[in-house]
């Protein structure tokens, strides 16, 4: 078995660290970016968009057809 605080074991621990680091920082990146983030949301927003605009149209109407 080798000496855990050799030098090459050290080395390695860092190695395997860094790897760590990098993919998470890369993981993050992805899944913060806002062109990414936007075209994930875009369709739930569309849908809301939609509603909105409907929601408005039978306002205007009931109140037309009130007066």
């Amino acid at each position: 078995m080798s000496d855990p605080t050799s030098p090459a074991a050290l080395e390695a621990d860092i190695a395997r660290t860094r790897e760590d680091l990098a993919r998470t920082v890369d993981e993050l990146s992805t899944r913060l970016d806002p062109k990414r983030q936007a075209a994930e949301h875009a369709p739930l927003l569309a849908g809301i968009a939609g509603a909105l605009v409907a929601t408005v149209i039978v306002a205007v109407v009931l109140k037309r057809r009130r007066s």
